[in-house]
């Protein structure tokens, strides 16, 4: 192990999301309950954000200055990048939150183990609205567009829903097992 692989191991527990910040800047959530901001020119922590009570399962990046995390512990964080300080907590989920998607700048998308996807407003920190329809946990979110979201789970399947009328307009099936993860190879109108 190099000296910048033992600089760079300031987790205890293991790390579950990376997050690029600004060019030489990373985001990490790990086990420990903690968001760590990283210097990718010397390998070290400059911050360590807590308010999560358990484990930081996704990050998203709203913008230059805010960051949103999502935890075990039902929640979104929203934090300031520049005081390093929590904004907001939303709380609307049962269970834990699983992924996160930025679909516009005053709008994020939340995926959950208990079955939902909440569509959240960032002007006000507000719920939307909440899209049910898989029938297992939600596992990744993507946007096709401005008012297209899809959705993979662990039902096997990836929704489409129509965000101007909160409803799924399509259901893909054909994977045998979970759907992981999603990513838009050309973005032709459906």
């Amino acid at each position: 192990m190099t000296e910048n692989d033992q600089k760079f191991r300031s987790n205890q527990f293991s790390v579950d999301t990376l997050v690029k910040i600004q060019k030489n800047t990373l985001a990490s959530g790990s086990k420990d309950d903690t968001i760590k901001i990283w210097d990718l020119n010397n390998y070290t922590p400059i911050r360590t954000l807590t308010g999560h009570t358990n484990w930081i399962l996704c990050l998203e990046l709203i913008d230059k200055n805010t960051l949103a995390s999502g935890s075990w512990d039902k929640s979104i964080i929203i934090w300031d990048l520049k005081n390093y300080t929590s904004i907001r907590t939303l709380t609307g989920h049962t269970s834990l939150v699983f992924c996160l998607h930025l679909i516009d700048k005053n709008t994020l998308a939340s995926g959950s183990w208990d079955k939902s996807i909440i569509i959240w407003d960032l002007k006000n920190y507000t719920l939307k609205h909440t899209l049910s329809g898989h029938s297992n946990w939600v596992r990744c979110l993507y946007s096709i567009d401005k008012n297209t979201l899809a959705s993979s789970s662990d039902d096997n399947s990836i929704k489409i829903w129509d965000l101007s009328k909160y409803t799924s307009t399509h259901t893909l099936t054909g994977h045998t097992d979970s759907v992981l993860c999603l990513q838009l190879i050309d973005q032709k109108p459906l």
